[in-house]
């Protein structure tokens, strides 16, 4: 895999993380968001990167 192809790999992995996060808020009522939810929310947004980067990486 070159260098262009990793980065674009990278980039299209990002878009669909990013995706999954904001459905995951969308489909969350609003009353919801304490501290502990939002924090929660960004530690499996990191370890769902960290999976995907695995994955593009080999």
């Amino acid at each position: 895999m070159t260098n262009k192809e990793l980065g674009e790999a990278y980039i299209n992995g990002s878009g669909r993380l990013i995706q999954r996060v904001l459905e995951t808020i969308e489909h969350t009522p609003d009353d919801i968001f304490t501290k502990e939810v939002v924090i929660n929310l960004i530690h499996q947004t990191k370890e769902l990167f960290d999976e995907q980067t695995k994955e593009m990486m080999g």
